[in-house]
């Protein structure tokens, strides 16, 4: 797999395995303080923390196209191997998948 590339799911994915993963923006971050979700606090007694990740769908008839092949992206505190950046073209949105589920069309 090759930045360019056309790819797919493969088949017999788990529902978590196909999904895109991304970093949230700022406005998404500053709309999630103005929401009810992040009034109060958590059961450790602590004030609730913003998401940091977002997650998209992806369908089977999906095509991603490789941006990046072999990325390793940072997502709060840790850091995620063995990963490719995609583009899903139907919905234009960006987002990692790990190399493992994704298949040169």
């Amino acid at each position: 797999m090759k930045k360019g590339n056309k790819v797919e799911l493969k088949q017999g994915l788990g529902y978590y395995d196909k999904n895109l993963i991304r970093s949230t923006t700022e406005s998404e971050v500053e709309a999630w303080r103005n929401s009810d979700d992040s009034k109060g606090i958590n059961c450790a007694g602590e004030t609730k923390l913003p998401p940091y990740t977002m997650w998209m769908s992806v369908e089977e008839g999906d095509t991603l196209t490789v941006i990046r092949s072999r990325c390793a992206p940072r997502f709060g505190w840790h850091s995620y191997t063995k990963m490719a950046l995609v583009r899903n073209e139907r919905t234009g949105e960006e987002g990692y998948i790990k190399r493992r589920f994704v298949q040169v069309k």
